[in-house]
């Protein structure tokens, strides 16, 4: 349990608020009763200025006066299991950073491996006629140096789209 003292919200007030007297606008409060911790939760959200009188932070203090052991026990354990969430989601940020790095070298290394682009004013072999994916991820790879690794992910409409982007490059050249 714990005091507090509390200064009242027009100055020099002397008389009674929620059951505590004041006195030129200062009175006492503790917590050792349920009528003191209902005056010092009114007190603290009406903006009346509280000072500890024995350390115990005003929360802390309703929340130890308000709390049965077992309220407190589950509370804590919540608060436990979020910090731990925090734990394991930087972790799991941690571990997708490493994916993304381990990607993006896998997908220099392809690119470096990649067959050479057509050169600038040589015949651009005519695309596939159909839109049957797997003959567009085999132009990509054959004539728009694209890897396989790299046409894989891409659909029929994303390797027109290059194709449309590199014959505009390669008629522009």
């Amino acid at each position: 349990m714990a005091k507090f003292k509390i200064t009242a919200g027009v100055a020099g007030f002397t008389g009674e608020s929620v059951g505590v007297h004041f006195r030129d606008g200062l009175a006492e409060v503790d917590t050792y009763t349920t009528q003191g911790v209902s005056a010092l939760s009114y007190f603290r959200s009406a903006g009346y200025g509280i000072v500890p009188m024995d350390g115990v932070e005003v929360d802390d203090a309703i929340r130890s006066a308000t709390f049965t052991p077992d309220d407190e026990a589950r509370q804590l354990r919540r608060e436990i299991a979020a910090m731990e969430q925090v734990d394991d989601l930087d972790g799991l940020r941690k571990r997708h950073a490493e994916l993304r790095d381990k990607v993006e070298r896998r997908e220099v290394a392809e690119a470096d491996a990649a067959p050479a682009k057509p050169p600038k004013g040589g015949q651009l072999a005519d695309p596939p006629e159909g839109d049957k994916v797997g003959d567009w991820r085999a132009y990509a790879v054959e004539h728009l140096g694209v890897s396989d690794a790299q046409a894989k992910t891409m659909n029929t409409q994303e390797l027109r789209g290059l194709y449309a982007r590199e014959k505009a490059a390669h008629d522009a050249g």
